[in-house]
């Protein structure tokens, strides 16, 4: 997936997933051809950021995502990622998005659609 690639590539120091304020979220994606942007999530907790988007860009939102692999549990099987995983997305019990005057609660956040439009 493009948005891992994107995520990934970016060093600690400047990863939108470490901004607390937005300041870095255009960082690897300044000149991007690409019809999306992408908004980084957090690692829990609150987040309230603020970030210019360039106009004409569909937003990628991922408001709820982990990521767990044999680099952070060497030892652990396939299950137990999974088992890992599952564990940390269920603990989530609260959600909320807001852009401009539009707002999501959680239960509107817990939906599976693939797309939303805004």
């Amino acid at each position: 997936m493009k948005y891992w690639k994107w995520q990934i590539g970016i060093p600690a120091k400047d990863n939108p997933l470490n901004d607390p304020t937005g300041e870095k979220c255009a960082v690897g994606q300044s000149n991007s051809s690409s019809p999306l942007f992408y908004l980084s999530f957090n690692n829990g907790g609150f987040s309230q950021r603020t970030c210019k988007v360039p106009a004409g860009k569909a937003l990628f939102i991922p408001v709820m995502m982990v990521e767990w692999s044999q680099k952070e549990a060497p030892k652990d099987t396939a299950q137990d990622l999974i088992k890992a995983a599952t564990t940390d997305q269920d603990s989530v019990n609260s959600l909320y998005l807001k852009i401009g005057d539009k707002e999501w609660k959680y239960p509107d956040l817990l939906k599976q659609d693939t797309y939303r439009h805004f």
